[in-house]
């Protein structure tokens, strides 16, 4: 009997480890600590669109744009007169736009995939639409946003 146990355990055993293989396999990368031109201060959030790689370079207050090989393309610091301070978590929503939370400006900003300012909301506070260190942003299939508001310790939620 125990051999049978212990050929019933390896089986299940085979059974779990092959499931529970890597699906991926590391490809590449790119990026260094510094401040220059596709170098990184903490990046923090990242979206792919249309073969373009956007990356919130948060300490140094900026996007990034690359080609999905790496190759830098862009370096978006401003849009539209907003200084783009602490960028986090990014979301490209189903028009195509990027959707950044400006963790220390207290506000959403909508750019195009060229950043072009589309338009932007929020303000400092915890009132209904206000922000205290937006973290997080996630836009539905419908475009509704759903945006982490982190020291308010709570999710909000706009539609257009």
């Amino acid at each position: 009997m125990s051999i049978v146990r212990g050929v019933l355990l390896l089986l299940l055993l085979g059974l779990v480890l092959s499931g529970c293989a890597a699906p991926y396999a590391f490809e590449h990368q790119w990026g260094a600590e510094g401040r220059q031109a596709g170098q990184f201060q903490h990046p923090v959030g990242i979206a792919v669109h249309q073969g373009r790689v956007y990356v919130a370079d948060t300490e140094n207050d900026r996007i990034q744009v690359f080609e999905e090989n790496g190759t830098w393309l862009a370096t978006w610091e401003a849009a539209g007169g907003i200084r783009l301070e602490r960028p986090m978590h990014l979301a490209v929503g189903p028009d195509g736009l990027l959707y950044v939370p400006l963790y220390l400006a207290d506000r959403i900003v909508v750019l195009t995939p060229e950043g072009t300012l589309v338009r932007s909301w929020g303000s400092s506070g915890s009132q209904p639409g206000a922000f205290d260190a937006p973290a997080g942003v996630a836009v539905a299939p419908d475009g509704t946003v759903y945006v982490a508001d982190f020291n308010n310790h709570r999710v909000q939620v706009f539609d257009e």
